[in-house]
């Protein structure tokens, strides 16, 4: 594999001999005759968001995959010019296609990176306002559990032993610690004594989940909890609830948040824009002529083309 370290070596080793001092100050990677230089590397990055651009590049296995991916590219392109390949009608049509849709690309980057900025906190506030409902912390309980796997015991056993247990401790909660250590198949049940810690949504079990969930303060659940792990006994031992969030604990994150957005719309709105400048017209005739180039007479099997 392109170790991209090695190449930011063999960069600054190059020989800075009369002639070549210059040339090899614009090449990043070689491959054999095929040079990446560094205006490559940066068109290159700057098709990934610039949100994500640093991110990206900091990541060396994703910089050798984009160099050993470009430098395969620009082989495979010299092999055809050396041919002659690109001359062909339906090659330079290709071409033609990607070298627009990057141009418009780009176009439709630079108008939005060029638009007037929005008040983005103004309309981060607004959100805020208008969607209170998801802007609450998340819940967080503290358990413990009693588990007992059916692994090495019928599900009927394990059923009857967990409920003649949660009689036990319905009646007397100051047992559970102990029945914890007593009959609890969880491995670790002698470091941590059945105690799950800063438990939040998605953490453990969906079952379990929905036993804490459904919990207002601490205490033992009133049934037993089947996961695939087996059968639980649960205590809810404290419950850190669900509170709203002040804006200003929010506010960075909608602002970036109404910054992609709106940056998205506003490039939406300069294509929209575009497309509806004109009718789409097609000559007389002209999806006819398309349709018999693939489908021949055979026009029975073409689409439907409304014009």
């Amino acid at each position: 594999m392109l170790n991209i370290k090695i190449i930011f070596s063999l960069l600054v080793l190059l020989p800075l001999v009369a002639g070549a001092a210059e040339e090899d100050s614009e090449v990043f990677a070689r491959h054999g005759d095929t040079i990446l230089t560094h205006e490559l590397v940066d068109a290159a990055f700057s098709r990934i968001p610039e949100r994500d651009r640093l991110a990206y590049i900091r990541d060396g296995k994703n910089v050798d995959f984009m160099v050993k991916n470009i430098l395969t590219n620009l082989a495979l392109a010299e092999q055809a010019r050396a041919e002659g390949f690109e001359q062909q009608a339906l090659v330079k049509g290709r071409m033609q296609l990607a070298q627009d849709k990057e141009l418009a690309d780009a176009w439709v980057e630079h108008l939005v990176a060029t638009a007037p900025p929005a008040d983005y906190e103004a309309l981060a506030r607004e959100y805020y306002l208008l969607n209170k409902e998801e802007m609450m912390t998340l819940p967080i309980w503290d358990a413990t559990h009693l588990l007992l796997k059916t692994e090495n015991r019928s599900v009927e056993l394990a059923t009857a032993l967990a409920n003649d247990l949660l009689a036990r401790v319905l009646d007397d909660p100051g047992l559970f610690d102990e029945l914890v250590l007593e009959y609890s198949d969880d491995r670790t049940v002698q470091s941590n004594k059945g105690r799950i810690p800063k438990i939040v949504p998605g953490r453990v079990a969906k079952p379990f989940e929905n036993a804490l969930s459904t919990m207002d303060e601490p205490g033992i659940f009133p049934e037993v909890v089947q996961t695939s792990f087996g059968l639980h006994l649960v205590r809810l031992d404290s419950v850190t609830p669900v509170r709203q969030l002040e804006f200003e604990e929010v506010k960075g994150r909608l602002i970036d948040m109404q910054k992609t957005d709106y940056r998205e719309q506003l490039g939406k709105r300069f294509v929209s824009e575009v497309v509806s400048s004109a009718p789409l017209e097609y000559p007389e005739g002209a999806i006819d002529k398309m349709l018999r180039r693939y489908f021949g007479e055979n026009l029975e099997k073409a689409p439907n083309f409304d014009q």
